[in-house]
């Protein structure tokens, strides 16, 4: 592809050299702005060694970034937002948080919650899948200041009925619901809770 330059040199402005094999100065950084008109048209590449120029290439969608460089190369997203990191944007991501359950029918479309037994976990039958309610059991208590976040019918859970409360599938002391710091490996014996790689 070629690229043309968009500004003259100024009075002052050093001479440009080209001397790679190609003849062509610097390497493009895709960076936003141009337009052109659904199906292509040119892309503003700032910070070649040419100063601002022109690339000549295709963008569909008209958000100056390249097709070939977009994550969503028919939707508008000039700020290619990829929340799940799947490679798809947000913008034409029929699943944002990559659960395998698409938005439309996603009771939590931007936090995973996996379908078990059939369906998405809703204790309460509301509009919010468990993972993204902040009232898990719709007893007008908010997690974080229910006494038992699991079940209605307990306001004061005794010691034998903080399992029901709290359940703690493998053991290790951190409950998989704890609304504050929940097990990040519910099936694995990690009571650290090490997570080395963020």
């Amino acid at each position: 592809m070629a690229l043309v330059p968009i500004h003259a040199r100024g009075q002052d402005a050093p001479a440009f050299e080209c001397d790679d094999q190609f003849g062509q100065c610097g390497t493009p950084e895709q960076s936003g702005g141009g337009g052109g008109g659904g199906g292509g048209g040119s892309i503003l590449i700032n910070n070649t060694d040419l100063g601002d120029t022109y690339q000549y290439a295709d963008d569909f969608d008209d958000d100056g970034v390249e097709d070939a460089y977009d994550n969503c190369p028919r939707a508008g997203n000039i700020d290619q937002a990829d929340a799940d990191g799947d490679g798809v944007g947000d913008a034409c991501d029929v699943c944002l948080d990559d659960d395998g359950v698409l938005n439309g029918t996603d009771n939590c479309p931007r936090v995973p919650n996996r379908v078990v037994d059939g369906a998405q976990p809703n204790l309460d039958g509301d509009l919010y899948g468990d993972a993204c309610d902040d009232d898990i059991d719709g007893d007008g208590l908010p997690n974080l200041s229910d006494p038992c976040p699991l079940d209605a019918s307990i306001d004061e859970p005794t010691s034998a009925q903080r399992d029901k409360c709290f359940p703690d599938a493998d053991g290790d002391g951190v409950s998989e619901v704890d609304p504050l710091a929940p097990d990040k490996c519910p099936s694995v014996f990690d009571p650290d809770q090490l997570d080395t790689d963020g």
